[in-house]
C-alpha cells in the first residue's frame, strides 16, 4: 500500500543560545529559548480519538506546542 502522506507533520527549526562566563570561584551564565519567538509543534502524533457521544473516531493530528521565548539567568559560587 502506497503512502499518500495526507497528514504529515509539520517541520520546525529553532534557535536557543546558551553564554556562560566561568572563573575559578564563580560562573555567570545565561541561556535563551527560541530567540525568534517561532511557533512550533513539539510532539506530533497522527491519532485517531473519538469523545463520548461522537458515532465515529476521528483522525488528526494531536501535538504538544513548543516552548515560546525564554531566557534564564544562572549564578553559581565554587567552594
Amino acid at each position: 500500500m502506497a503512502a499518500n502522506y495526507s497528514r504529515t507533520a509539520s517541520g520546525y527549526f529553532i534557535t536557543d543560545a546558551v553564554l556562560n562566563y566561568t572563573r575559578p570561584k564563580y560562573e555567570i551564565g545565561l541561556v535563551v529559548n527560541n530567540v525568534f519567538n517561532t511557533k512550533w509543534k513539539e510532539t506530533q502524533f497522527d491519532t485517531e480519538t473519538r469523545l463520548k457521544g461522537e458515532a465515529n473516531a476521528v483522525n488528526e493530528i494531536c501535538f504538544t506546542p513548543g516552548t515560546p521565548f525564554s531566557a534564564k539567568l544562572s549564578v553559581s559560587v565554587k567552594f
